[in-house]
């Protein structure tokens, strides 16, 4: 695959990259919180105006996240894959942070708000369980590699023997998502969602 643009979402600022011949060239992330509509539009630009020709795919972070982040990068993806031709292929937002860590075996931790984790655990690098959502305190006795803010699971200092807490990075998740090459199986771009939207019913 020559050229690819990656988007994620899923998390509270928003992430693009893009790869051609095998190189990164655009990684970046916003710098609003809760801003994704607002902020994508000139990094997907900024990031097309660095590969010599339209790319061969995009690549979008399907969650679990909040309802309207996710839904800007995934329609924004299928708006791309529609205009230039070419496959949107979908991934676990959860698959790219574990990936900062080759190998990784342990939990993979990100804020879903209300006092609650969307987690996963993986096992030599493969999820072997979830993604899911749980209360902190459900996930507060973790044990083993944690990979995630150790704010988010109620103990900062993580002095708990036998556990350790991996910080992930936005940028890193970028390079991760623009350097993804086992997609064969990626077709799904539905967003996990594992949760209702963060909005009230109305009243009449």
């Amino acid at each position: 695959m020559s050229g690819l643009i990656a988007i994620d979402t899923s998390g509270p600022v928003p992430v693009v990259a893009a790869r051609e011949a095998g190189s990164l060239r655009y990684a970046e992330v916003g710098d609003q919180p809760r801003a994704h509509a607002e902020e994508i539009g000139p990094m997907l630009l900024a990031a097309r105006e660095l590969l010599t020709a339209a790319p061969a795919a995009v690549v979008v972070g399907r969650g679990p996240g909040a309802y309207t982040g996710l839904r800007v990068g995934i329609v924004a993806a299928r708006t791309l894959g529609w205009a230039w031709d070419v496959p949107v292929l979908g991934i676990c937002s959860l698959d790219v942070l574990a990936a900062q860590s080759p190998g990784f075996t342990g939990t993979v931790v990100t804020d879903a708000r209300r006092g609650e984790l969307y987690w996963a655990r993986y096992r030599a690098g493969s999820r072997v369980e979830g993604p899911g959502v749980a209360g902190r305190d459900e996930l507060g006795g973790l044990s083993g590699p944690v990979l995630g803010d150790a704010e988010l699971i109620g103990d900062p200092d993580r002095r708990r023997a036998g556990t350790t807490v991996l910080a992930p990075s936005a940028l890193a998740s970028a390079a991760v998502l623009a350097q993804t090459t086992d997609l064969a199986d990626a077709q799904d771009t539905e967003p996990i969602y594992l949760r209702r939207p963060d909005i009230g019913a109305s009243r009449g």
